[in-house]
């Protein structure tokens, strides 16, 4: 899996490409970032916050009409080239000793604000240089997701 930074950029440019080309609906789906389970959950918590900020701009300032957004995902899950080392979910699960328990993380704390506050909570980016390149976020997996929605939509329209 790539190493990159956090471009809340992408997710801009996925909406506005799409929006403009298909004037659908869109529902953004899987948007998340993997971490490895040593790495610091603040680097979640930090992309979900710019990530978000960046999809409510795109619709404030050019009325793209997004009617959804889906986690990347609710629980930790097997991934066919990472298996259990790659930690996406926003509640961990327990696979090493096989119990499943399941646990919320730090970055849970972001939903819950978001919840309660009504307004994506301002987390800055870490800048150490460790921090930022051992996280994955993947420009193309936005663009695909958000262009895989609107197809739909299409399709059922």
């Amino acid at each position: 899996m790539a190493h990159h930074e956090i471009v809340p950029d992408a997710m801009r440019s996925a909406l506005l490409w799409t929006w403009q080309r298909y004037q659908l609906p869109l529902l953004v789906s899987e948007n998340g970032i993997s971490l490895r389970k040593e790495m610091d959950e603040q680097l979640r918590y930090a992309y979900y916050s710019a990530f978000l900020r960046a999809l409510v701009s795109s619709i404030n300032d050019f009325k793209v009409n997004v009617i959804g957004y889906c986690v990347w995902s609710l629980i930790d899950n097997f991934e066919w080239s990472e298996g259990y080392n790659s930690k996406f979910g926003i509640a961990a699960v327990d696979y090493e000793n096989g119990s499943l328990h399941r646990s919320l993380k730090y970055s849970t704390d972001f939903w819950l604000s978001l919840a309660e506050k009504r307004s994506v909570p301002l987390v800055e980016i870490p800048t150490s240089p460790s921090a930022s390149s051992h996280f994955s976020s993947n420009k193309l997996v936005s663009v695909l997701f958000v262009a895989l929605h609107v197809l739909v939509f299409q399709i059922w329209h």
